[in-house]
């Protein structure tokens, strides 16, 4: 629930509270449940890991359980997010 800058909190991203600005697209930072990945652990964006394909995967089952559509526009991922956070992001 808390922010730690420059990060949002998740619950911010996940509400769409959080809203990205210029720095954080170019980052490639957006509304999605792939930034929480990079929030909870930015070790695991940039790239594929099993560690966020494992996240992926219990976020689509909890999902499906509690019978909740996911928009096919999710980004799911954070493969794309080359960098991190920054000090001049939304989340600062």
């Amino acid at each position: 629930m808390t922010p730690v800058s420059p990060k949002p909190s998740i619950h911010d991203v996940v509400t769409g509270f959080w809203e990205p600005n210029t720095d954080d697209l170019a980052r490639g930072l957006k509304l999605g449940f792939g930034s929480t990945i990079s929030i909870l652990s930015g070790e695991e964006c940039g790239l594929w890991t099993q560690k966020a394909q494992d996240r992926i995967d219990y976020f689509r089952g909890f999902m499906s359980y509690f019978t909740v559509a996911l928009d096919p526009k999710e980004e799911l991922t954070c493969e794309k997010q080359l960098n991190s956070f920054s000090l001049k992001g939304a989340g600062a």
